[in-house]
């Protein structure tokens, strides 16, 4: 199982649209960080999905 990497120790600031549906990045592998670009899905880690309101 690969291990997941860090991709920053600091917070992000990011803008978001209300009802518009978000994935986080888990594995750290993602292009789009903090955002989840599938990079994942060569490896074990799964997506969080969020809804701002």
């Amino acid at each position: 199982m690969e291990k997941p990497i860090v991709s920053d120790y600091n917070p992000v600031k990011a803008s978001l649209e209300a009802g518009k549906e978000y994935f986080y990045s888990t594995c750290g592998r993602s292009e789009t960080q903090p955002f989840c670009d599938g990079s994942h899905s060569k490896f074990t880690a799964e997506d969080v999905g969020i809804i701002p309101e």
